[in-house]
């Protein structure tokens, strides 16, 4: 893809966004950026409180799907090894038993 500017709008204010991604995927990057913005300014937050509280609360969102994923590789892993080893015992048993 190309890199191509998008114009998206955040809290009321339009941002030039240069990115490879598509229209679409960067529309819904501003309206989460947005929401997230939204919830911190209704907890009374100021204009630079109400940034630095979205990119956290992302950030933390981020971390723990991060984390939820390694979980989940470290499952699929250990799996595949439970299953190559079934197979090689499978293979020695074949090749060790008498045959007809």
């Amino acid at each position: 893809m190309s890199v191509k500017t998008h114009k998206l709008i955040i809290q009321g204010r339009t941002y030039s966004v240069r990115s490879d991604a598509s229209d679409e995927y960067m529309v819904e990057v501003a309206k989460l950026v947005d929401a997230r913005m939204n919830e911190a300014r209704a907890a009374g937050a100021g204009p630079q409180q109400t940034a630095v509280m979205a990119a956290m609360n992302l950030a933390g969102e981020l971390l723990d799907r991060r984390e939820r994923f390694g979980d989940w590789k470290k499952a699929v892993h250990e799996q595949l090894s439970d299953i190559g080893s079934m197979v090689d015992r499978a293979l020695d048993e074949a090749a060790s038993s008498p045959r007809s």
